[in-house]
């Protein structure tokens, strides 16, 4: 009980202090918490904010929030400078914390995710500054009490950042918005819908985020990252083995671009018709999607004995020796990652290849196996399976086929077999390292001349 009471005197105390420069109650270091002192700052700082801050910033850049305040991204610094030159400007004992506190609490009191604000025809761009008490209504701020608008999955097209970028042009019209980027000789349109897919696949990719960090965070950084983007990505030659989509396999006069693990789309009247990954997350994704399109379409697709149907699991059944084996998707997807250092099934693909085309190939080299002796598989290949795995093979491939008549994993026999590290060597010499060979890619190609 005395606990309880001491605790509730301590709030008490605390509350006392109100949002007013005029009331004579105080907080000590002593008396209240660095996070409840710095709180009490930034009302008496917001009470005071017409004489503090410049009248096009507070109707412009903030807003008052039922619990915080809304500061625009681009007056971020400038709203910490004036609070660190009006803190000095107070008593001593209104003070309560030092200046490289207040600056440290400022900081780390900003969500770590940007937001949109959307306020009428405004829209704003930045963070909150969250208070755990709430805030008062100050006459001086605009108060906002709608919700604020998340940046990691979409991009506005009121956003200021598709207007200020160099070497992109952007119209909203009837029709929406229409985007232009011109940072290489022949540019590339997009409309509202090609622009959220394009950024969802930057920001889904394994290369992107480590040259373009915040992407992660906000999906509208991805316009200046395909600026760039677009200025450095190759063009895929006419016969060079690419991956594509279904429902593109139709346009002969699309361009085909890549760069890292993504690929590009351009139709000859300049329209972006597709930006999608062969990595990671954006190959699960481009996979799922021709799957189903495979599954659904009125040809039905067919190729040796794999019954592939819409409701059929997975990649559908092989039948193998009068027994029915399903073809797990790690299996095809491993296939198709490893597709580009075997020259002798490329040659049988059509250079703008897609998912039917290499299942006909993994098939034919599936019913072509036979099964081998677990004694023949490689050791580091064999640890990974379960020890009631049964292999076969054909050629270069060994595939593994668990108790549940799954081909679940697929071996490459050209694949460099990784070197065990002895236990007791905890370290290697920098003149002892081999030095690392790019791996080849299946859109890997030079820009045409």
């Amino acid at each position: 009980m005395v606990r309880e009471k001491a605790i509730q005197q301590e709030e008490n105390k605390i509350e006392s202090l109100g949002s007013t420069e005029s009331q004579d109650s105080t907080l000590s270091p002593a008396s209240a918490s660095g996070s409840h002192a710095f709180e009490h700052l930034i009302l008496t700082f917001l009470e005071s904010s017409s004489k503090i801050i410049s009248e096009e910033i507070r109707f412009k850049h903030l807003r008052l929030l039922p619990r915080g305040l809304f500061i625009e991204e681009s007056v971020i610094e400038k709203i910490e400078l004036l609070l660190c030159d009006w803190h000095p400007l107070l008593p001593e004992s209104k003070k309560m914390i030092s200046a490289e506190k207040l600056k440290k609490y400022y900081r780390n009191s900003l969500s770590s995710v940007p937001k949109y604000l959307l306020d009428g025809k405004a829209l704003l761009f930045g963070y909150e500054l969250c208070l755990a008490k709430g805030t008062a209504t100050f006459r001086d701020i605009p108060v906002f009490n709608g919700s604020l608008l998340e940046t990691s999955s979409f991009i506005h097209m009121r956003d200021p950042i598709l207007f200020n970028t160099p070497d992109i042009t952007t119209e909203i019209g009837n029709a929406g918005l229409r985007m232009l980027v011109s940072s290489r000789k022949h540019p590339v349109k997009l409309d509202n819908t090609s622009l959220q897919q394009l950024a969802l696949t930057l920001q889904r990719s394994q290369a992107i985020p480590k040259k373009y960090r915040e992407i992660k965070q906000s999906l509208r950084q991805a316009v200046p990252a395909f600026r760039e983007i677009w200025e450095q990505a190759r063009v895929i030659r006419s016969k060079q083995s690419v991956l594509i989509p279904k429902e593109l396999s139709d346009e002969k006069d699309a361009w085909y671009l890549s760069y890292k693990d993504l690929i590009f789309v351009q139709r000859k009247e300049g329209q972006l018709a597709k930006a999608y990954g062969l990595r990671g997350k954006n190959l699960h994704e481009f996979l799922v999607h021709e799957l189903y399109a495979l599954k659904n379409d009125k040809r039905r697709f067919k190729t040796g004995t794999l019954h592939l149907g819409s409701k059929t699991k997975g990649y559908g059944e092989v039948e193998l020796e009068k027994t029915h084996y399903q073809i797990h998707p790690i299996f095809v997807r491993t296939f198709l990652l490893r597709l580009g250092f075997h020259r002798d099934i490329t040659e049988k693909l059509p250079p703008r290849f897609t998912l039917g085309d290499a299942l006909k190939q993994l098939i034919a080299i599936v019913e072509s196996s036979i099964w081998i002796d677990a004694r023949d598989v490689p050791r580091h290949y064999a640890e990974q399976q379960t020890p009631d795995t049964n292999y076969r093979a054909h050629g270069k491939w060994i595939f593994a086929i668990n108790r549940k008549r799954e081909i679940l994993s697929l071996f490459d026999k050209t694949e460099r077999t990784p070197k065990r590290r002895p236990q007791n060597h905890t370290s290697l010499k920098t003149s002892n390292k081999k030095k690392k060979h790019p791996k080849r890619r299946l859109h890997a190609a030079k820009p045409d001349n």
